[in-house]
């Protein structure tokens, strides 16, 4: 089992596992406003980045949906699904109709495949596109080497 970086500190207040167990317990299940507020606001504000890794964010987003639920606050799917599209970079904006325009509102689940589907597609694309542009440019500087005096010089391989 593992802690998370927030709550090593509580952890390690304690000599052995049984207080440190009862201390995170109380700290849960108090359902205390404050850290109710805390890991809505983080949900509400939680963003992925261009660079970012869509596996990450969307655990990310679950992570902080069951530690509301740990606090006695559940967070329905619809409110999920709608904090994950509004933290998407604008390079996901045009799939966010498709996801929203059906007669059924969609899932996490459902989202979920589909952002994970289209992130790994942008980044095929990037990986190929730097590819495309690295070919031009070296195409480029091969025609500018090879025209001189307004000869064409070919290079035979030899």
């Amino acid at each position: 089992m593992s802690v998370e970086d927030s709550l090593v500190d509580i952890v390690a207040e304690h000599e052995d596992p049984t207080t440190a167990w009862e201390a995170l317990r109380a700290l849960y299940q108090n359902g205390d406003p404050s850290m109710v507020l805390f890991v809505t606001n983080q949900l509400n504000q939680i963003k992925l980045s261009e660079e970012g890794l869509m596996e990450d964010y969307l655990n990310k987003a679950r992570e902080l949906k069951n530690k509301l639920a740990a606090l006695g606050e559940l967070v329905s799917d619809r409110v999920l699904v709608q904090a994950v599209l509004n933290g998407l970079p604008r390079s996901y904006e045009y799939i966010i109709p498709t996801l929203t325009h059906s007669a059924l509102f969609p899932t996490f689940d459902r989202i979920s495949v589909v952002l994970l589907t289209e992130h790994h597609r942008l980044q095929h694309q990037k990986l190929h596109l730097g590819d495309e542009e690295t070919l031009l440019v070296q195409f480029r500087r091969g025609s500018q080497l090879s025209t001189r005096g307004g000869r064409h010089l070919y290079n035979s391989g030899r």
